[in-house]
């Protein structure tokens, strides 16, 4: 996360690759079931603050994110 808990979709994408790196060890995955974990997990827990100014501001990949919970509730 950025300062203020602010992340782009590729900070989600590369956490869900390495979590299937871990959780299959070396065995197949079905095509695009990373884009599916991203996709689910910024509908379900994030929320959209992008302020685009940019053409290249309104791609998927650089829209900013925040959780959609206090950062102050999380445990240590």
């Amino acid at each position: 996360m950025n300062n203020g808990g602010r992340f782009h979709r590729w900070h989600l994408l590369a956490e869900v690759r390495r979590h299937l790196a871990l959780v299959l060890r070396g065995r197949r995955r079905d095509p695009g079931l990373d884009d599916q974990v991203v996709a689910t997990a910024i509908t379900t827990h994030c929320l959209d603050i992008s302020e685009p100014t940019t053409i290249r501001g309104l791609e998927a990949g650089f829209r900013l994110y925040t959780a959609r919970w206090a950062l102050s509730d999380l445990p240590a």
